[in-house]
């Protein structure tokens, strides 16, 4: 049997296996120095966050609330913008009493400016009165193709009568309460309803009531005088 031989040694192969070794080994005390729970370096930091001063109860804000904030400001702007720009200029208008002394054929013209109907509307407008025997009051009752109104002129003399309480829309329900307004020495009782100031023709009895307005009764109708002339085309 023949011997072994010496094994050969690659030593140059070794050195490459114990420098990578010798490496991995440094790679990972220089981690543990840095990370590890016992580091010094961790250590180090953790003293000098101490010496920091936190308020550990921070205040956040309330973004819901700031949200809300934001939103109710703009809807106030808004709002007040409508307000300026649309009702304020209604009630402005319709405090702005009508002539001391005006005729009935006046007042139905008023309206029919007002409403400005087209002409196929023009049928739906009716006025009618009759006089109370005991106290020589006018009940009335105007209607327009969207509303009827009932109202009662009250004597002043001769053929002039004057309007003092609001009328009562007959195709409006709901008027469960009353507003009062005050212009100058005048004191109207009227319906409270939503729209009211919107109702054009409403808007004129409130002026002629504002006014303290003395109607002479002319008419008893509206005639086809009152309504704008049909346009006709020429082409």
């Amino acid at each position: 049997m023949e011997s072994l031989k010496q094994p050969k040694i690659d030593v140059e192969k070794i050195q490459e296996v114990a420098n990578k070794a010798a490496e991995k080994a440094y790679l990972k005390e220089i981690e543990e120095y840095y990370t590890s729970y016992k580091s010094p370096y961790r250590k180090m930091i953790h003293a000098e966050l101490e010496k920091q001063k936190f308020e550990w109860s921070m205040s956040l804000p309330d973004i819901l609330e700031k949200i809300n904030s934001s939103l109710s400001k703009e809807i106030d702007i808004i709002a007040n913008n409508a307000i300026a720009s649309s009702y304020i200029p209604m009630v402005n208008d319709a405090l702005i009493g009508m002539d001391k002394n005006i005729t009935m054929e006046y007042f139905l013209r008023e309206i029919i400016d007002e409403l400005e109907p087209e002409q196929d509307q023009y049928d739906d407008f009716h006025f009618n009165y009759h006089k109370d025997d005991g106290y020589y009051w006018l009940k009335c009752e105007l209607s327009t193709p969207d509303n009827c109104y009932e109202f009662t002129l009250h004597h002043e003399e001769g053929n002039k009568y004057k309007l003092l309480s609001f009328p009562y829309n007959k195709y409006k329900t709901g008027y469960n309460s009353n507003m009062t307004i005050y212009k100058d020495d005048v004191k109207i009782s009227m319906p409270f309803t939503p729209g009211i100031i919107q109702d054009k023709v409403l808007k004129l009895f409130l002026k002629a009531m504002i006014g303290g307005s003395i109607i002479e009764m002319n008419c008893d109708s509206f005639n086809e005088d009152m309504f704008p002339e049909p346009e006709y085309c020429s082409c």
